[in-house]
């Protein structure tokens, strides 16, 4: 009953996926417990962080590492074009280094015109995952979105 995949991430030739909630042995069942796989899947637990995996259709061979993702997935890792895409997006200055209040990024995220611009932008896939970012620092008054 655990998602082990965003729901609104496609599988295809490289995707995320979470192992911290699985036990090492369950994970490495798969790949026939082997110690490269192991090796891999213990750092991702140990760091709290997901697995990439990228299958190449040229060799048909399928490589893993450790994602920059959380395993919570509570981060966003975008290429610049749609993370400048997504800033314009929301209204903010499209700027390499930059912060905003979460009380105003709610405030964005919640104004339908930012889903229209995201669409636009063709980025609105990002949105749901950015208000559960927001979302996970409930309580916090100070706290800030930061990107770099």
């Amino acid at each position: 009953g655990t998602a082990l995949i965003e729901p609104d991430d496609i599988i295809g030739d490289s995707f995320e996926v979470r192992v911290c909630p699985l036990a090492l042995a369950t994970v490495t069942a798969i790949f026939d417990h082997d110690p490269a796989v192991i090796s891999v899947v213990e750092e991702a637990q140990f760091r709290a962080r997901r697995v990439c995996v990228h299958h190449c259709a040229n060799s048909a061979e399928i490589t893993m590492r450790v994602a920059l993702t959380s395993d919570s997935g509570l981060e966003l890792d975008l290429a610049y074009g749609n993370a400048y895409a997504l800033l314009e997006a929301l209204g903010v200055d499209a700027e390499s280094v930059g912060e905003i209040a979460l009380s105003q990024l709610r405030e964005r995220i919640a104004d339908p015109a930012t889903s229209r611009r995201a669409m636009r932008f063709g980025v609105e896939q990002y949105l749901p995952r950015l208000k559960r970012l927001a979302d996970s620092a409930d309580g916090t008054d100070d706290a800030r979105l930061a990107w770099a």
